[in-house]
């Protein structure tokens, strides 16, 4: 559901509304969202962000994503165990995704799925934190983002391991970290200092350590399979259920 909003006087001189009781819609809303709900991770990302500043607008965008919740209220996640050896660790992978600067404070919108079992186990959508420079760039950060996840995940999958099974290795296994941007991963795994990319910040740039040592499996993906879009845009009904059913949130 598209709930963007522009910095227009209509909407910023639009008649105030209720914050608390817009915060409280808010809370309630984003309890689902951690649950069971990815999908709504992106409209909820735009929505908090005008807690203290409100009007109207937000309000009725707000409840028209109540209403959209009351009529796929038995949504929920399936996990399907497989067939072939129910002991043996579960495959994992990760989907990062950012879009650039189509919100009106121009920050990019980044978010991520880890999949395991061929559905989400944790998700996010969120404002990135600066204002990108380019595709390339937000796209980085996003799989910055999204590596630290993967390194826990793969950890934590490591750590369920049974007994009875052989370990191969005392470090965790690697985990696929699928993206959509050719030139963020030529970038993370080559570790080039470019003129394109030498203002980018050292801190997102740790990746590529752990992407030469085998931790993370980074892999290119095309744009029509990348589920995490569903956490970073506004989609059109026929891409929505499209990425509903390839995440296995059906009712």
């Amino acid at each position: 559901m598209d709930v963007s909003f522009d910095n227009s006087p209509e909407i910023m001189e639009a008649e105030p509304a209720d914050p608390t009781l817009y915060r409280s819609a808010i809370g309630s809303v984003m309890y689902a969202m951690l649950a069971t709900r990815p999908d709504i991770a992106y409209s909820i990302s735009i929505l908090a962000q005008f807690n203290q500043s409100l009007t109207q607008h937000h309000w009725r965008a707000l409840r028209r994503l109540l209403c959209s919740l009351r009529t796929t209220k038995t949504y929920k996640l399936t996990y399907y165990t497989p067939t072939s050896d129910m002991f043996t660790l579960p495959a994992a992978s990760i989907y990062s995704d950012a879009s650039y600067a189509r919100e009106y404070h121009r920050h990019s919108v980044q978010g991520y799925l880890a999949i395991v079992h061929r559905a989400p186990v944790s998700w996010q959508a969120s404002k990135q934190s600066l204002i990108t420079t380019s595709t390339n760039q937000a796209e980085f950060i996003s799989l910055s983002t999204a590596g630290k996840e993967a390194l826990w995940l793969s950890s934590l999958l490591g750590q369920l391991q049974p007994p009875h099974l052989p370990r191969t290795s005392d470090l965790p296994s690697p985990i696929t970290q699928f993206t959509d941007n050719a030139g963020a991963k030529r970038h993370i795994e080559t570790g080039a200092i470019t003129q394109r990319t030498k203002h980018i910040d050292v801190r997102y740039c740790w990746l590529h350590e752990y992407v030469c040592d085998g931790h993370i499996n980074l892999c290119f993906i095309g744009t029509t399979d990348m589920l995490a879009d569903i956490c970073t845009k506004p989609l059109s009904v026929q891409r929505h259920s499209f990425l509903l059913s390839s995440i296995s949130l059906s009712p």
